[in-house]
């Protein structure tokens, strides 16, 4: 008499599950840096942070070298953020003497343009390649939202989503201070890295400021250019 009704309690219950594990694996977030720490943290903070609000929803890779496979796993514990390990993308001892002479001579444009160079020369073809031999196609089935999260300075990022006809975000802290502060309200500890102390961020008053001050910049040096150079051009 009974088991008819509990036939379908124990269906829906299974449906239900069901459903509840398409819902979790309908989403997936690549989150793509170069193997510098100070590229990969924001990158970090931002997959934890769609884990504490969407991790139920949300497939979430971290994408970069091997060196980066320890950092990424003590950011991320207790998670369920998984680490895409493109293996080893540059000399180590080579990039770590060539951020420490840019370090020190902070000044020093040949040491940046150096340190440019390397990303450009040795760890973009380098992360291009691996990371497609890397990135298993499968994460991508039946999958209702993609996205991909790129460091700015992760050219190979922009391709690696091309390849993969993946939509994508530019990470660009640069682009913050540029918006009004009609476009974005202040608040305190915005991302930037243009100013120091403390890098990486700035308060409400600072904030405020350059979202007030640097729009009308632009706007002038837009006038300037025209002036300059679109006018006789025409």
């Amino acid at each position: 008499m009974f088991k008819l009704p509990i036939v379908i309690i124990i269906a829906f219950t299974i449906l239900v599950i069901k459903c509840s594990s398409i819902e979790e694996k309908s989403k997936t977030a690549l989150f793509i840096s170069i193997p510098f720490i100070g590229h990969l943290n924001p990158l970090l903070h931002q997959a934890n942070e769609l884990y504490q609000r969407n991790g139920n929803k949300y497939n979430i890779y971290i994408i970069s070298c091997s060196n980066m496979k320890k950092h990424v796993a003590r950011n991320c514990l207790n998670t369920t953020i998984k680490f895409i390990d493109i293996g080893q993308c540059s000399n180590e001892t080579e990039l770590e003497l060539v951020i420490n002479n840019a370090i020190i001579n902070s000044n020093s444009f040949s040491s940046k343009l150096t340190l440019v160079e390397i990303i450009l020369k040795k760890i973009y073809p380098q992360m291009y390649e691996q990371a497609l031999k890397s990135i298993d196609p499968n994460i991508f089935v039946a999958q209702e939202k993609i996205i991909a999260i790129i460091d700015i300075i992760t050219f190979a990022g922009v391709d690696i989503a091309d390849y993969f006809n993946i939509p994508y975000i530019i990470n660009n802290a640069d682009l913050l201070p540029y918006l009004s502060w009609y476009d974005v309200l202040p608040s305190d500890y915005n991302p930037t890295v243009l100013h120091h102390p403390p890098q990486s961020t700035h308060t409400i008053e600072r904030n405020l400021f350059l979202r007030t001050i640097l729009p009308i910049t632009r706007c002038l040096l837009t006038i300037y250019t025209y002036v300059q150079f679109d006018r006789p051009l025409n």
